[in-house]
């Protein structure tokens, strides 16, 4: 199966936070969905799973507003399933875009 392709934008300094509905069950799986640099060379983002009902497929991905910190430019993203027997699959990838924003409450 070829993932499909999704492209996310990321709000620097701010915590990033996006639902996801599966169309399958991912009770006794996992779900894992990181940000890499174009040549994969440094991770950038790795995201939590925060889940809304395993069974019907529904989460969402998260990163805190200290990780989303460590965006400076558009990047690549992907979320694999893991299955229970082991078996891999990604199931989504696209670009994910940066934007620095203008608030920074530390400022």
């Amino acid at each position: 199966m070829r993932p499909a392709t999704l492209d996310i934008t990321i709000h620097q300094r701010a915590t990033y936070r996006q639902l996801f509905n599966m169309p399958i069950s991912l009770t006794g799986h996992t779900v894992v969905a990181q940000i890499w640099d174009e040549k994969r060379r440094n991770k950038i983002i790795e995201f939590d799973v925060e889940w809304v009902n395993q069974a019907a497929g529904e989460f969402y991905l998260v990163a805190d507003f200290l990780s989303t910190e460590k965006m400076t430019k558009d990047s690549q993203w992907d979320l694999m399933i893991v299955y229970a027997n082991g078996e891999r699959e990604y199931w989504i990838e696209g670009t994910a875009l940066f934007d620095p924003g203008y608030t920074d409450p530390d400022d």
